[in-house]
């Protein structure tokens, strides 16, 4: 049970980072969009 536990954190750590770095670009894409505009 704790090594499954251990394992899934593990998982939802490298999910969390992924997404993370999605939503990083995202709003630096966004940003530029804005300066392009202005």
């Amino acid at each position: 049970m704790i090594n499954r536990i251990e394992v899934l954190t593990e998982i939802d750590k490298s999910i969390i980072k992924r997404f993370d770095n999605i939503v990083n670009q995202l709003i630096t894409g966004s940003m530029t969009l804005n300066k392009e505009r202005k």
